[in-house]
């Protein structure tokens, strides 16, 4: 109250202010739309600028009062599940003042974290098949219970850490910008949140002349396989508009976007949805973001498995090694010729091509070229590697083209045998299943002896050519 005894906005930010009066716009919109009243509504401001409106009607086939869908909509805030800044409550009714009486749309606003707060009404009257107001919005008082109680729980998202709890919920704004863009079908889409805090899009379309949501899908959970080990967070997106129901009631949700996120290292992901609401020159969210349901790790956890014979450094340059085969794979459809890449103690990284032959190389010669360079590495190197492509036949199903990383941690006794499997389809590319190791081969680099024992290596080795 101002020393006055009147009512001010004192409890509201400029931006619930704002808020409150777009609430008031939004009650008259729709006394527009039926002279009989329109259903109350509940609006949501969420702290990261995002907009929802909830419907207020607890069964579509019993009768509802006014006083009913009121007293839902205070409970549904209470009951409020989501990070917002600002709530309203929105119905019509009727206000009896100096004028008599007329009828009003009121609007109860309430600031998340204020100790109270506001009512206001804008009068109106119906005339000549339209609707007209009746001089300023007025508020009634500054002192209402707040919709949202000062202590209600925080939000809970299961599987999902403060980080990738955002990172989903930055997902879903996504798609409802494509959606309020005019997308009435949201084709499936990932973003991958880095270890670094980086972010990247992938686009998943099944088929350019007519993509469809399924194939997308099904494409985008394949693609995914691929995501870096220092990934922190994925999500993929899709959704859309639902068939055209006249069953539905006024205010029912149009469309829905889904998200399932998953943060790397996590047993299971979750499955999120965002309801919206739209027409000719409207949209809006309906309710709050959603749990559906629990889901598998959209990057199973064996995709990083470690390898035998490698720390976790090698390991890391090993699957580095794998998504390079496969860039390059992609890039050339009669596949690509050996090359092999050292790793340093450093932490540096080369990568020698050798060629056998500069007018005809073959890929056996590269290889043999690749494996002589190797034997004669130094010890400043950690981890050497000879990569190339080609086919492999698993037990029991087809043949398919493969690349193929063999691995050798300096100091150890064996290396490893790494394949990942990949098709080709329509231009297109896909991975398929995850790296497995088919052996544990001998070092690409020979044990360094010592003086004496390079002296006798080398004294046998020319007794056995006399002897020859």
């Amino acid at each position: 109250m101002s020393s006055n005894g009147c009512p001010t906005l004192d409890n509201l930010d400029d931006r619930s202010r704002e808020w409150l009066f777009d609430a008031v716009d939004l009650g008259m919109k729709y006394t527009e739309l039926d002279e009989n009243g329109f259903v109350p509504l509940a609006t949501i401001l969420g702290e990261d600028g995002s907009k929802n409106v909830l419907k207020l009607v607890g069964d579509e086939n019993a009768s509802w009062s006014q006083e009913d869908a009121v007293a839902l909509g205070r409970e549904k805030l209470r009951e409020l599940d989501e990070d917002a800044h600002c709530v309203t409550l929105v119905y019509d009714g009727y206000f009896t003042g100096d004028g008599g009486r007329t009828e009003a749309v009121f609007v109860e606003a309430y600031e998340l974290g204020r100790l109270a707060g506001v009512h206001m009404c804008q009068r109106y009257e119906r005339r000549g098949g339209g609707v007209r107001l009746i001089g300023n919005p007025m508020l009634l008082d500054d002192e209402k219970e707040p919709l949202v109680p000062p202590d209600r729980p925080a939000v809970e998202y299961p599987n999902l850490g403060p980080e990738a709890k955002s990172f989903a919920l930055e997902a879903i704004q996504l798609g409802l910008e494509r959606a309020e863009a005019g997308d009435f079908r949201i084709i499936p889409f990932a973003t991958i949140l880095g270890g670094d805090g980086s972010r990247d899009l992938w686009r998943f379309v099944d088929d350019e002349a007519d993509p469809t949501v399924g194939g997308g899908l099904d494409l985008g959970r394949q693609r995914l396989l691929s995501v870096d080990r220092s990934s922190h967070c994925v999500s993929l997106v899709w959704g859309g508009d639902m068939e055209p129901d006249d069953s539905r009631g006024e205010f029912s949700p149009t469309g829905v976007v889904f998200v399932e996120c998953y943060e790397l290292g996590r047993p299971a992901g979750v499955v999120l949805a965002q309801a919206y609401l739209r027409d000719d020159d409207f949209f809006a969210l309906s309710g709050g973001v959603q749990v559906l349901e629990e889901a598998e790790p959209l990057v199973p956890a064996d995709r990083f498995a470690d390898f035998p014979n490698l720390d976790a450094t090698s390991g890391d340059f090993t699957y580095e090694l794998v998504d390079l085969a496969l860039e390059q794979a992609a890039a050339y459809d009669a596949g690509f010729l050996p090359f092999a890449a050292i790793l340093g103690k450093d932490g540096s990284r080369d990568i020698w091509r050798l060629v056998d032959d500069e007018n005809s190389p073959t890929v056996e010669g590269c290889a043999a070229l690749a494996r002589q360079r190797l034997r004669e590495l130094d010890g400043s190197a950690h981890c050497a590697a000879l990569v190339w492509d080609g086919y492999i036949t698993f037990e029991g199903e087809e043949q398919t083209e493969a690349v193929f990383v063999e691995s050798f941690e300096l100091g150890r006794p064996a290396g490893v045998l790494v394949v990942q499997r990949y098709g080709r389809y329509d231009g297109g590319f896909d991975r398929i299943g995850i790296p497995a190791v088919c052996d544990e081969p001998g070092p690409l680099v020979p044990p360094r002896l010592s003086g004496r024992e390079a002296a006798i290596a080398r004294i046998q080795e020319l007794a056995d050519r006399q002897n020859r």
